[in-house]
């Protein structure tokens, strides 16, 4: 009954941003047109770089834009589902509006992470599946059950790891009131799941492979679909890892409440 119960909050959450999303239908337009914009720009970063070299790593130019397109994919999915909430998270702290959730007989976290859906990110979803179906074609890669399991496995892993960061960072709003810049640092740091894992090496491989385990975002999905092979303890650290955000979030928020100042105190 619990789950049922979320499920259709959730439902009318979806209605509410549809007839939002439909009152400015040329806002919408422009959205879709950024996201797009930026995925065609770093199509096009690559296809320059791999003008003059062969390969990066073991990665070739299809590698490559394969993983451009699983990134695009997170990070539209990301943004549709998660971004819109998270911006707005520092918002509710410093204007008091967090009063609001505190009230409801829901569970804040879900309320907080899902209030707003942005439809625009899913609109230009099928640009970069095509792009991801265009380069496994040139790869002449094969589909099984087995690897689309796989994928979607790390593929919710990925988003799991991105929602988890994000959130975390944001919590920080209760201590310091103004993080936007770290959340949009954030951002600027996730821009690196797009490069090939193989770049990353000695320190900045610590870095954004373990520290900030931003490059196995969208590298893990990849190299199941473009059959790079990915160790058997990178798979269980990635798991592990997620398990370690999800629980290290939710105490984190629900200990960072105690420092919230309503607007009527």
């Amino acid at each position: 009954m619990t789950m049922r119960r979320y499920v259709r909050l959730w439902i009318e959450f979806l209605k509410s941003n549809i007839k939002r999303e439909t009152v400015f239908r040329f806002n919408f337009f422009l959205h879709i047109i950024g996201h797009l914009f930026w995925f065609i720009f770093s199509c096009i970063f690559f296809k320059v770089i791999y003008m003059n070299v062969h390969q990066i790593g073991d990665w070739n130019i299809y590698h490559v834009l394969t993983l451009i397109g699983v990134n695009q994919l997170i990070t539209s999915l990301y943004e549709a589902f998660w971004g819109a909430n998270l911006r707005q998270f520092q918002t509710y702290v410093e204007e008091g509006d967090f009063d609001h959730f505190i009230l409801k007989p829901v569970d804040l976290q879900f309320l907080v992470s899902t209030r707003f859906i942005k439809l625009s990110p899913l609109f230009s979803l099928p640009v970069p599946l095509f792009v991801i179906f265009y380069s496994l074609s040139k790869l002449s890669i094969s589909f099984s059950p087995l690897k689309i399991l796989l994928f979607f496995i790390m593929l919710f892993i990925g988003l799991c790891i991105r929602y988890f960061i994000g959130f975390l960072i944001m919590s920080l709003s209760f201590y310091m009131t103004r993080v936007e810049s770290l959340f949009y640092l954030q951002n600027e740091f996730f821009r690196y799941a797009g490069y090939p894992i193989s770049i990353f090496t000695g320190i900045s491989r610590l870095i954004f492979v373990f520290i900030i385990p931003v490059a196995i975002i969208a590298n893990f999905p990849t190299m199941v679909l473009i059959e790079k092979a990915i160790s058997f303890e990178f798979v269980i650290y990635a798991i592990l890892l997620t398990l370690a955000l999800a629980a290290s979030t939710r105490c984190f928020f629900y200990y960072s409440i105690r420092k919230y100042t309503s607007a009527s105190s």
